[in-house]
């Protein structure tokens, strides 16, 4: 049983190495997260949002427990979240509702029997790919912006990208 545990988690921090060095997910995966998940016909959650503030303080707040081989729960996660958000608290109710969003994307899965979460793979990839291309392209090139008095063709098209994307919060 030892040696089976052992081998378990030398797979998954395998996983998450070569996620981490590979985060392509494609253009389907990315439609498929930012619409909104539909079952039977009918809307069960609103999408992951690229640009949202909330969904990347989320993302980046669930890469901290991609190597928990016994997940996370609700409460792990609000504090950290809080912080990255800036906010005093996150209530367990606005936590349940972005956990079942996560949940409904195929991001997170609930373990049996318990109140725990686990990242899957697929979430994993996912994750990355939102977490890098928001470090990596979407803040820096935010910030080569320029002045917002000036008129300009960069910042036009940035005023009407931001009013479609909510970044204009």
């Amino acid at each position: 049983a030892l040696r089976q545990t052992g081998f378990t988690a030398n797979r998954r921090l395998l996983a998450v190495q070569r996620t981490s060095h590979d985060p392509m997910i494609g253009n389907q995966r990315l439609a498929d997260i930012s619409g909104p998940v539909i079952i039977d016909g009918d809307r069960k959650a609103p999408g992951l949002r690229f640009g949202d503030h909330v969904v990347h303080a989320l993302l980046a707040c669930l890469l901290c427990f991609r190597l928990h081989t016994d997940g996370f729960t609700n409460k792990d996660l609000r504090p950290l979240l809080a912080q990255a958000l800036g906010l005093p608290a996150v209530s367990a109710g606005r936590m349940t509702y972005n956990l079942r969003r996560l949940r409904l994307h195929g991001l997170i899965v609930r373990i049996p029997g318990t109140i725990r979460y686990q990242i899957t793979t697929y979430g994993l990839e996912v994750i990355t790919a939102y977490t890098l291309a928001h470090d990596r392209v979407l803040r820096p090139g935010l910030a080569h912006l320029p002045d917002p008095n000036l008129p300009s063709d960069l910042r036009n098209a940035y005023t009407r990208f931001a009013a479609r994307s909510c970044l204009a919060a």
